[in-house]
């Protein structure tokens, strides 16, 4: 199988129930169906490029063009743009000179490309640094906006700001990495030093079954004590996250061995292998793992994609944090070979009995309960036209806040198909999303949710009346919050989360002290009196029983 990108012909090689949900309909249709016209390597993107409070879809085209639609299938202003690279890399879109506006930036095979949220290029961009790898946006120095994190081709790890100049310690090489290239990376402060640390391993254009690296970078350029660490081949892209729930950061990697013990790593902040890993994953080659409480326990599972070696059937693999697999689990799915695509984790039949897992195989999207069980309405037939590259990863999420599901799909022929659908959307149990887990592409599991697991709860949810006016606001914004049905004498916390998950401030209350309405006032600063820049925030109102999120927006 081949695939054509503006005259270069690359050759893929394909090698080798107690519980049904009736939520979904036999069939799901979508809304709107757009034909771009481009292969698509990179996955969708969902985000509120505009800052309307309606998020957006984002695609980006193999041969360079960059599409972007409102929910009702209508291409935004400005767009699409294109610059004629080949580009395989998935975009990241966040504010980073700190004007409150969204920027997006993305890599070619040549160079590195910021544009505005209107389809404007950013002025003193782009720059001649070509990468095979998706960027990743970060505040690496907490001064308000974000550091652009971009592994270049020649073993380079640049970090950027804004104005195209060299963040301080960048760039670093990486002396032993030839033939590697560095992976996209995933940012979260690993040491608890209160800053983001770099997460990316070494990887090879053509997969390689010679040992390789996980490297950990501090935001000075540094590495941190223990890292790298080893694994037993090439790695695509790590993640982060609190896999245990124990306070500390774990960092998980996926690692292709030729097929004779491709396995999945876990180690901790100190570069030590978690217990019970590695565990073997076959043909986890580039999948890059997926987090999120498959089982609404508490804890933090572990989805990759794979292939069985003897069937080539495609693979799901779940992993609980201590190595053992998730019972039902791995899935297999069509004779199509690896499942390249990574696992979205959330609910997407609006039952809050379990959450789901959405993934796409060779000409199908394919969505699974946690149980292992096949989603009514899936597998969706998604025509790739025979073409065999990475698969790109689906997004799902609530992009009007209406209360329901939307989900999009792109086939490697370049088809996006979109769907509003009916069933409710809870937050809460909206895990891993997107590729890379969010639009910044951070490879982060910040949410602390923990799902909804009895009706009794939904009711007591339903209860509360939580608002934020005005919303957006550029001053000060009024969070009130009424709670009749819950428990006397329980703690009431109110957290405000960045987009990274980082908490920035919190107000306790008990209810045996509140009036029958409480009010607060939020004054756009974090709990050291420093003010945030514009941008997206989360509010979350959780008590010993339920918990509720709403969306910030904040205008300076």
């Amino acid at each position: 199988m081949f695939i054509r990108l503006q005259g270069i012909v690359i050759f893929f090689i394909v090698t080798a129930v107690t519980f049904y949900c009736q939520v979904l309909g036999a069939t799901i249709e979508p809304a709107w169906i757009h034909n771009t016209g481009e292969t698509m390597l990179a996955s969708i993107t969902f985000a509120d490029f505009d800052l309307d409070s309606i998020g957006d879809v984002i695609a980006m085209g193999s041969y360079g063009t960059i599409f972007v639609w409102d929910i009702q299938g209508n291409t935004l202003t400005g767009w699409p743009v294109s610059y004629s690279e080949n580009t395989p890399a998935t975009p990241a879109i966040g504010d980073v000179d700190g004007d409150g506006d969204m920027e997006l930036i993305v890599g070619s095979w040549h160079h590195l490309y910021v544009y505005n949220h209107d389809g404007t290029q950013y002025p003193g961009w782009p720059r001649s640094y070509g990468t095979f790898s998706s960027s990743t946006l970060e505040d690496l120095d907490s001064d308000g906006d974000m550091e652009i994190i971009y592994p270049g081709k020649g073993s380079v790890l640049y970090v950027f700001e804004a104005d195209g100049s060299n963040f301080p310690g960048f760039p670093v090489t990486i002396p032993d990495s030839s033939p590697n290239y560095i992976g996209a990376c995933s940012v979260a402060d690993i040491d608890g030093d209160g800053f983001c640390e770099i997460v990316a391993g070494l990887n090879r254009p053509a997969p390689s079954a010679n040992p390789s690296k996980v490297y950990v970078w501090k935001s000075d350029g540094s590495i941190l004590s223990g890292f790298p660490v080893y694994t037993c081949g090439t790695v695509e892209a790590p993640v982060i996250g609190d896999l245990d729930g124990d306070g500390t950061k774990e960092i998980i990697a996926g690692a292709y061995c030729n097929g004779e013990h491709d396995s999945v790593y876990v180690w901790n902040n100190e570069g030590v292998l978690e217990p019970g890993w590695p565990v073997e994953a076959q043909a986890c080659l580039r999948s890059t793992p997926s987090l999120g409480d498959l089982d609404l326990d508490g804890d933090l599972e572990i989805l990759i994609g794979g292939m069985d070696w003897v069937s080539w059937r495609g693979q799901v693999y779940a992993f609980h944090h201590d190595g053992t697999p998730v019972q039902n689990w791995p899935v297999s799915v069509g004779t199509g070979g690896n499942i390249t695509s990574s696992p979205i984790i959330a609910d997407i039949d609006g039952d809050t009995s379990q959450v789901e897992v959405i993934f796409k195989g060779a000409d199908t999207i394919y969505a699974f309960h946690a149980d292992g069980t096949q989603v009514n309405g899936f597998p969706y037939f998604l025509d790739d036209q025979s073409m065999t590259p990475p698969k790109p990863t689906p997004a799902v999420g609530d992009l009007d806040s209406d209360g329901d599901i939307e989900m999009a799909f792109a086939s490697v022929a370049g088809e996006i198909h979109f769907f509003d659908e009916p069933e409710q959307c809870f937050p809460d149990i909206m895990l891993w999303t997107m590729y890379r887990h969010d639009c910044r592409n951070t490879g982060f599991y910040y949410s602390k949710n923990t799902g909804i697991k009895s009706s009794g709860k939904i009711g007591k949810s339903s209860s509360i009346k939580l608002s934020c006016n005005p919303n957006p606001f550029s001053k000060t914004t009024v969070i009130s919050f009424q709670c009749p049905l819950i428990s006397e004498k329980e703690k009431i916390t109110l957290s405000i989360y960045d987009l990274s998950g980082r908490l920035v401030e919190s107000f306790r209350f008990t209810t045996d002290h509140l009036a029958p309405s409480t009010a607060v006032i939020w004054d756009g600063r974090d709990d050291s009196g420093k003010k945030l820049s514009s941008g997206v925030y989360f509010l979350r109102f959780e008590t010993g029983e339920v918990s509720l999120t709403k969306k910030l927006l904040l205008l300076r």
